[in-house]
């Protein structure tokens, strides 16, 4: 029997940047202890190394620009063959070029990818609640983004006035109704998705080469055997259906970033620009919403999540490879990991107490379809066991370390900040009941809307953090609550996690995206939870836990000029591994700099609180999306001490609020650190600064490693003063020369 073979992580995650040089998506968990350094997990790795995390230095080229991440992806062998169960017990060893398999040496790997943007092909991200809540014995059945793929549904489509039989005069908004619009549209599936077409790279061809995701590198693929094949691939950019395009920053959208392979054979997929474009109203668009003659303008940018008229170049596809050894032979590794290209990192350490780990590892206990392990939750008794003993550090202590570290990237008041900083001091050792009374403050994701969980007076409920569409407030995963309520139990231990090393790349990657808030969110989205998107067999010793379900994509069909790529996977459909290239990111923003901007605080929606509103601001995502940061500028002119004073993360000039001002009706206060003009996000969004720990700054003097500050801003200009939590729709804005005072 061949040993078995897989590519980990199995969903990976590169990130946009404007510079040619890249960094390292890291391989560390965010803000998880290191074992040998005061610096904390979460932190890109320096290219050329096997480990070493980079410093500030690293996070911009020479001229300034920032450089985006590259996910970096390695083959692992297993020995026995994997038996069905997780996680896998037998031994793990990495592959590389020189390494033996089966008794031979490889000699060298070639990799494919195919990397793909479908937004502007795709249906909307409805911010209301799903209103048809028959057939579903779901209590929250209209929370969430999946409740509107239910019973056959699907949103209406972005760009619904767009086709081959669409009105040139049509108006704008959210377009035609999804069962008046096809997607599978020829003219929409040429027009509307980016679509770079399989590229394949070769060790062979030296380290460091490169193969970009683009019109001009050569299509070619990895056919059944392993074999390296040519092929006259419909490559599709937004240039080749627009004869005119609004590029407010950046070249035009001709990349989708790139690949290169290091000295050990494994791959480096390099995250895209990160640009957006708009194509003209009136030009070569037969959604035209302006009366032909007039001047050429594009789309406005009128939305935060679902623009028409618009693209950017954020991706994701599959991740193939073969090995080709000193006989000759050759073995291809059938089944694909998945890379996505995400927002920057500009908290890389700071975790979110719901990350997408959490969401997946969730979603893969609970569903009948995927039945992770029935140890921890049995799909058919629809229960968890209470007799697992939940291990403190990794099941429940990683929630506390979240909330610690937001107090780095929150407008916290002192009060707040208190409470936080103890939070990362709670042990397996500690009573619960004891410890800030722990018990009591957690949401409890099960209580139905309406039931009182949303909020309440006092202390109020954690996550302190905004929910998903339909839903007021963040609550942390069913599982997270039952690893809670087992350590409430006295149900835990404190050993250490058993995972191998291809396993553990898997889940550190994971556990650094977003989870939580998916409307829609910044890496992923609701589709995470959704068991369809995944290849359900998981249990066969090719395969593996946690992998999305690709559809074999037969490269020997595809002709120059028809579309290769259709509609894809749907939401809540029973189809097996339905997935495409472009099929995860296309539930993200379009543009997904607007959704940046605009997510630092809202008002709660729906707001839990009636007749009168709650007219408190709660953040958004504040681990991805910093709101307000503490500076290193600050903290040296502070003479190396910390500076209890704080900046929004997007400040300067065009983020200026006065009171009294309104931006689409909203009140002032929910406008303040974020550009007033959703275009000046399209042009700055390279400028904003990073957090980072202490002592992984260059130049750091302190004795407080604990210390998250931002570094390598390049905003300037007048802004707004942040203000300490709690902040009232009614209250002032504070423009920069005034001070506003934390009266906690």
């Amino acid at each position: 029997m061949a040993t078995t073979l897989r590519i980990h992580p199995s969903i990976g995650v590169s990130r946009v940047g404007n510079s040619p040089d890249f960094i390292l998506s890291p391989e560390t968990s965010a803000g998880m202890p290191g074992p040998d350094s005061p610096i904390s997990g979460g932190l890109p790795i320096r290219p050329g190394t096997e480990a070493d995390p980079i410093s500030d230095a690293d996070l911009r080229d020479a001229q300034g620009a920032l450089k985006p991440h590259a996910q970096r992806f390695r083959i692992f062998a297993y020995d026995p063959p994997p038996d069905g169960t997780y996680p896998y017990k037998g031994n793990v060893t990495e592959v590389t070029v020189g390494s033996q398999v089966d008794g031979k040496t490889v000699e060298s790997i070639a990799w494919m990818v195919h990397m793909a943007n479908k937004k502007a092909n795709n249906w909307i991200i409805p911010e209301n609640p799903a209103e048809d809540q028959s057939s579903n014995p779901d209590a929250n059945f209209g929370v969430g983004g999946m409740a509107h793929y239910f019973n056959g549904a699907t949103p209406n489509v972005r760009n619904g006035n767009f086709g081959k039989d669409a009105d040139p005069m049509a108006g704008g908004g959210d377009g035609l109704p999804p069962d008046q619009v096809d997607l599978s549209d020829p003219m929409r599936l040429k027009s509307l998705v980016l679509d770079a077409g399989p590229k394949v790279i070769c060790t062979s061809q030296g380290a460091g080469t490169r193969a970009g995701f683009d019109a001009a590198t050569p299509c070619r693929y990895l056919d059944g055997t392993g074999t390296v094949q040519d092929v006259s691939y419909p490559v599709q950019f937004p240039a080749q259906a627009f004869s005119g395009l609004y590029q407010p920053a950046g070249p035009s959208l001709g990349s989708m970033g790139g690949m290169e392979t290091d000295a050990q054979g494994r791959l480096l997929v390099i995250g895209s620009p990160g640009y957006a474009a708009g194509w003209m109203q009136n030009e070569n668009n037969p959604g035209g919403a302006v009366p032909p003659g007039t001047p050429a303008e594009p789309f406005p940018l009128d939305s935060d999540i679902d623009n028409n008229g618009w693209f950017d170049d954020a991706g994701d596809g599959p991740v193939q490879a073969a090995l080709t050894f000193g006989d000759g032979s050759t073995r291809l590794i059938e089944v694909p990991a998945w890379c996505i290209c995400a927002d920057p990192a500009y908290a890389p350490q700071v975790r979110n107490v719901v990350n997408i780990w959490d969401e997946v590892y969730n979603a893969w206990l609970r569903a009948p379809e995927l039945a992770l392990d029935t140890g921890i939750y049995d799909p058919a008794k629809g229960s968890y066991e209470q007799s697992y003993v939940v291990p403190f550090t990794e099941g429940v202590w990683t929630m506390f370390r979240a909330a610690h570290l937001q107090m780095f990237t929150t407008d916290l008041n002192q009060k707040g900040i208190g409470v936080h900083q103890r939070l990362s001091n709670v042990t397996a050792a500690d009573e619960p009941s004891k410890f800030l009374n722990i018990k009591s403050f957690i949401r409890n994701p099960s209580a139905a809307p309406g039931s009182g969980n949303e909020l309440q007076t006092g202390a109020p409920l954690m996550p302190l953090a905004l929910g998903d569409t339909g839903a007021s407030f963040l609550t942390v995963t069913e599982t997270q609550y039952f690893f809670l309520e087992q350590w409430f139990a006295g149900t835990y231990d404190d050993a250490a996690e058993s995972l191998t090393e291809g396993e553990k790349l898997d889940k550190v990657t994971l556990t650094n995206l977003l989870g939580g808030r998916f409307s829609p969110g910044i890496d992923l989205t609701f589709i995470v939870r959704d068991p369809y998107l995944y290849d359900q067999s998981w249990t066969d010793a090719d395969t593996g836990p946690f992998r999305i379900g690709a559809r074999k994509l037969d490269y020997g069909t595809a002709a120059s000029g028809t579309p290769f790529l259709t509609v894809g996977y749907t939401p809540n459909r029973t189809v097996q591994n339905p997935v495409e290239p472009g099929d995860l990111c296309k539930f993200m923003a379009l543009p997904w700099h607007t959704d940046y901007n605009s997510c630092a605080t809202h008002s709660p929606s729906p707001n839990p609180q009636k007749p009168v509103p709650n007219t408190t601001l709660f953040w958004s995502w504040p681990a991805q999306r910093p709101v307000s940061v503490y500076t290193y500028d600050d903290y040296v002119a502070n003479g190396n001490a910390f500076f209890g004073e704080q900046h929004f993360s997007v400040r300067g000039t065009g983020t200026q609020v006065e009171s009294g001002d309104t931006l689409e009706g909203s009140a002032a206060t929910e406008n303040v650190g974020r550009y007033q003009v959703r275009l000046d996000m399209l042009s700055n969004w390279f400028n904003i600064g990073v957090v980072m720990q202490g002592p992984a700054i260059a130049g750091f003097e302190g004795k407080n490693d604990d210390l998250f500050l931002e570094v390598q801003s390049l905003l300037a200009g007048p802004s707004d003063w942040s203000q300490p939590w709690p902040i009232l729709t009614t209250d002032k804005v504070y423009p920069d020369t005034a001070k506003p005072a934390d009266d906690s």
